[in-house]
């Protein structure tokens, strides 16, 4: 457990900024990044609302993707409860 964040959403940012196609597309990335991209978190928040409006994908990906999107908000929600849970029993605060 660690009281300083900024290192850690430092490592989360930046194969976000890659998988999730902000700073190049998708396609530009090397097959095993692309593979990567393609089932992470990171490709849905970006490139996949750009490709439903871009029509690039049909609505079978669109099904696969928004079904994908729910399967690691569901993840990220167990996650974020264990975290906090075992967070608050190891809070120690200024003055405590």
């Amino acid at each position: 457990w660690t009281t300083e964040f900024m290192s850690v959403l430092r490592a989360y940012y930046f194969p976000e900024m890659f998988l999730s196609g902000r700073i190049v597309p998708l396609g530009t990335l090397p097959p095993w990044a692309q593979d990567i991209a393609r089932w992470s978190h990171f490709r849905l928040t970006n490139a996949f609302p750009v490709e439903i409006v871009m029509r690039k994908i049909g609505s079978a990906e669109i099904r696969q993707g928004l079904v994908l999107q729910c399967i690691w908000i569901a993840f990220f929600l167990g996650l974020g409860k264990i975290l906090l849970d075992r967070g608050m029993r190891r809070y120690s605060g200024a003055g405590m």
